[in-house]
């Protein structure tokens, strides 16, 4: 019943990682691996449902942080949570999600619905070193992470930019 329209049935699932977006992640982890360890990735976005795009790096091989966790990640979590305050909201099969909190040294993680988890934790905070993040993709207005001064941005494709994650403190290569 799909054939005319279903992508697998029309072409394949080449569209997944043949395309502008996902060959400047490709690269990016490719050139992250020849420096010794593969890219990290995690996405922000501000509206309820952004959480089907960080999918996109786990079918191209790549590690990202967010999108569907199957099962529990304590490994990941403890990093962020070692006291276990939200454990209760972490400790299950989620769509994860990261977002800004309202004040940059704001940090929670909250259970939106059964299976929508929100991570609220700014790129300056230290939580957010620990997990050993080295890309990010933003969703929607790139302004929003202006001042950001451990982030640079890379590529922009529509409303999809990719930043580098830097030491704010060490001299630019630039």
């Amino acid at each position: 019943a799909t054939v005319a329209f279903n992508p697998l049935s029309r072409g394949g699932a080449a569209f997944i990682s043949d395309n502008d977006l996902a060959h400047v992640i490709k690269a990016i982890d490719a050139r992250a691996q020849q420096k010794g360890a593969p890219s990290v990735w995690a996405t922000y976005g501000f509206a309820r449902y952004d959480i089907y795009l960080p999918n996109l790096f786990r079918m191209l091989g790549i590690k990202a942080l967010d999108g569907v966790h199957p099962y529990p990640q304590p490994k990941m979590w403890l990093k962020i949570d070692p006291g276990r305050k939200y454990r209760e909201a972490w400790n299950r099969y989620a769509h994860v999600r990261f977002t800004l909190p309202q004040e940059p040294d704001s940090f929670a993680i909250d259970c939106l619905q059964v299976d929508l988890v929100l991570v609220q934790l700014h790129p300056g905070d230290a939580r957010f070193k620990a997990l050993g993040i080295t890309h990010v993709m933003l969703l929607g207005d790139a302004a929003k992470f202006n001042g950001i001064r451990n982030l640079r941005r890379l590529a922009s494709f529509s409303d999809k930019h990719i930043f580098e994650v830097i030491d704010p403190a060490a001299p630019s290569k630039d």
